[in-house]
């Protein structure tokens, strides 16, 4: 019986291992694929409203609107917008 538990573990053991080389495998192949997009010359930051000033949803989406029309008119600024949640983040959306 013990040699038998000896085989299962060494069996696990080679299992769990191929698993994980396989795993590592496709996270470096993941990191080469090109997303698609290019993020150079792009600043992201996350903006925290205070709820007590900004309890209804139209609030928000005036702020946002507004912050982002008045980035769009800073100097060297080609565009500007506002989203949730960044892509190919590893925060993924947030519920507020």
């Amino acid at each position: 019986m013990r040699r038998w538990l000896v085989v299962l573990e060494i069996a696990c053991s080679v299992a769990l291992m191929a698993g994980a080389g396989l795993l590592f495998r496709s996270l470096v192949g993941l990191q080469n694929v090109d997303p698609g997009m290019d993020a150079r010359n792009v600043l992201s930051f996350r903006v925290t409203l205070p709820t007590q000033h900004y309890k209804e949803p139209q609030k928000k989406i005036d702020f946002f609107a507004q912050a982002a029309d008045k980035l769009s008119q800073l100097p060297g600024v080609r565009s500007s917008s506002a989203t949730s949640y960044l892509p190919l983040n590893a925060s993924g959306p947030r519920q507020e």
